[in-house]
């Protein structure tokens, strides 16, 4: 016997609009309108924008200080300052990503935690952010918090 089974499934902004805490191993759909799609599947505690994608998670936010969460990318766009915070605790296999560009002042870049950086704009494990540049700071946890800094002139 064939059976038919149907997940949840919508557009971002039906997800916007109606964020649902999932249930436990249901599989819940995030289709784009460019005909991309995430797949996260339910805990049955926590909201469908709180889940990780099976795909990988992008996020872009207006904020200037966030907490740097497992596996996630953040995109900021411009900004005058960032300051990076991460979880108080640090799992072994901690990995994130933030990228943002500079302005024509620059940007204040600080962290929460020594971050051990190294790359471009970087001295004495620090970023100094070049004016008009884009950077993409990779982190991840390999017995304490490691970063490689690329960054690219806007031109």
């Amino acid at each position: 016997m064939i059976k038919s089974i149907r997940h949840l499934r919508g557009y971002e902004d039906d997800w916007e609009n109606c964020d649902a805490v999932i249930p436990d191993g249901e599989i819940a759909i995030l289709k784009t309108h460019g005909g991309l799609s995430k797949i996260k599947i339910g805990n049955g505690i926590d909201k469908f924008s709180a889940l990780p994608s099976l795909t990988g998670d992008s996020v872009n936010t207006s904020e200037r200080e966030i907490t740097l969460m497992h596996g996630k990318r953040y995109r900021l766009g411009e900004c005058e300052s960032v300051a990076l915070k991460f979880p108080a605790v640090i799992d072994d296999d901690y990995y994130s990503e933030v990228s943002f560009d500079s302005g024509i002042y620059g940007t204040e870049f600080s962290t929460d935690k020594r971050v051990r950086l190294s790359g471009d704009g970087v001295a004495n494990e620090k970023l100094l952010p070049n004016e008009n540049t884009h950077y993409t700071v990779f982190i991840w946890y390999d017995g304490e918090l490691q970063g490689i800094v690329r960054g690219i002139p806007n031109v």
